[in-house]
């Protein structure tokens, strides 16, 4: 049996971590060091709308406020700002990377979200997770489903104990925040695995602006492996379902970065068919 992982945005911490930990600890059982353990045939990794390297993704801001696919998200004065404040910003997050405490990375938060960034958040009609629109969450429909009572036997849950779905927990959110993961990155774990020939695929939307796609494509040619400049090498190309295009993708062995046309962080939710068939798509090809 194998295993595939897909997930996106933040838990994009776990994943890499999760995966390198199997690798590592199958490499392990094929030595002989741990004994009676099955391994696990991780298969591929899929991240949506990823979060890895806070620095150039941060960095990246700047440039989508100012040239993305449908608009200018802040006038003149406003870009210069924010390219005033980053010198801050990416201070913080140096600290953050070359000490790795809590209070440095705390810092990098509260001066790269709050100061930087929130010259974008509290002077632009745009929202964070769609640029399109202010209204950028979705209306969770699908907690109806989930508190099905069938549904929630289905799962191994006891409807008469839980009835209610939670689609939102402020104190565990706060928990992940005040921790400075925010401003921690993973690109190790991510090169740690493509040397070690997991197959990666990173998509995103391209009105997502929080994980906007190019600081996404960046962050994916940054990263230093044993293919890194093929990738480098690698152009987009149209992706198109039935003649329509309904994206780019860049890609080589073991490497996909997809930018998905009119969608914004929540990709399943804002293309449900073209994300089903990327996902067809990337799976056959492994």
């Amino acid at each position: 049996m194998c295993m595939n992982f897909y997930k996106d945005s933040l838990q994009c911490f776990q994943i890499p971590a999760i995966a390198k930990l199997i690798i590592q600890n199958n490499n392990l059982i094929k030595a002989g060091k741990i004994k009676d353990i099955i391994p696990i045939n991780l298969k591929s990794c899929g991240i949506g709308s990823a979060w890895v390297d806070p620095i150039i993704q941060m960095r990246s801001y700047v440039n989508f406020a100012e040239n993305n696919t449908y608009k200018p998200l802040l006038g003149p004065q406003l870009i210069e700002a924010m390219r005033d404040t980053w010198i801050l910003c990416k201070y913080n997050i140096d600290e953050c990377y070359k000490t790795n405490t809590k209070q440095a990375c705390i810092a990098a938060n509260i001066t790269c979200w709050e100061g930087y960034n929130g010259i974008f958040t509290q002077n632009s009609d745009a929202g964070l997770y769609d640029i399109r629109t202010k209204n950028d969450i979705p209306v969770p429909i699908y907690t109806k489903y989930l508190e099905n009572p069938f549904v929630l036997e289905s799962i191994g849950v006891n409807p008469t104990v839980i009835t209610k779905y939670l689609e939102f927990n402020e104190e565990i959110y706060f928990r992940f925040t005040d921790s400075g993961d925010l401003a921690r990155s993973t690109i190790s774990q991510v090169e740690f695995l493509l040397d070690n020939n997991v197959p990666i695929m990173f998509f995103t939307g391209d009105a997502d602006y929080i994980c906007n796609w190019l600081g996404g494509n960046e962050m994916a040619e940054s990263l230093k492996w044993k293919r890194s400049q093929e990738f480098k090498n690698a152009m987009f190309q149209e992706w198109t379902i039935g003649a329509i295009k309904v994206g780019e993708i860049r890609e080589i062995k073991n490497l996909w970065f997809v930018k998905v046309s009119e969608s914004g962080h929540f990709v399943p939710h804002d293309q449900p068919r073209n994300s089903l068939e990327l996902f067809k798509k990337w799976i056959n090809s492994l």
